[in-house]
């Protein structure tokens, strides 16, 4: 499954973005906040959803985890396609999105294009818990606008092996960051065991 991509963005158009990585053109369906974001004919990277179904194989990009997760929360609900997904989070930043469930404020939810009165209130009911209620995934939306040194492959993989130790997604980049300062050049491994130094450093 693919879940990250760094590449040259070379075609946008409605909500999609053509990414040359390697060589190799992905077509990718983005948050219309995000595509007017990229900025065509340079590099980008984007955290992915890969969809297989079907009728085909479709990728989503979002410009965080935090982004993708919540996109993954949505389209978990019965009746909530890629879509709407997609259209809520043109439509509101991760932070704020949190705030309209803890809020149970449905009227800024009526608000989105095709969102009815039935399947805002379904919104609001089935992710209260998931959602409005976790503080792991109010600690990954405080990671929201803080993004990956471009094209650093490693440096992802590390940030995600340091989350799974249960590291809040903003202090994981943090220390990644800091640990690619240290060694430009170092892989996965590496990077992680310098992290994990760095953060007993710290006393955190």
């Amino acid at each position: 499954m693919i879940g990250w991509l760094q590449g040259l963005v070379l075609h946008k158009q409605g909500n999609q973005v053509i990414m040359n990585v390697n060589g190799v053109g992905y077509e990718i369906a983005v948050p219309i906040s995000i595509l007017e974001q990229l900025p065509q004919g340079q590099a980008a990277e984007l955290f992915i959803h890969h969809a297989q179904r079907e009728d085909g194989q479709y990728l989503y990009g979002f410009a965080s985890i935090a982004q993708r997760q919540l996109f993954r929360e949505l389209i978990r609900i019965s009746g909530i396609g890629p879509k709407l997904g997609l259209l809520v989070l043109s439509s509101f930043s991760v932070e704020n999105f949190i705030a309209i469930v803890r809020e149970n404020n449905s009227n800024a939810l009526l608000k989105l294009s095709g969102v009815g009165k039935k399947t805002a209130e379904r919104l609001l009911i089935e992710l209260k818990d998931r959602v409005g209620g976790s503080s792991v995934f109010t600690s990954m939306a405080g990671a929201a606008d803080t993004p990956l040194p471009i094209g650093v492959t490693a440096a992802q993989e590390a940030v995600e092996a340091l989350m799974a130790l249960e590291l809040k997604p903003a202090d994981a980049v943090k220390l990644v960051e800091s640990a690619l300062k240290q060694s430009p050049d170092a892989d996965t491994a590496a990077l992680i065991k310098s992290a994990l130094q760095l953060k007993l450093q710290s006393g955190k």
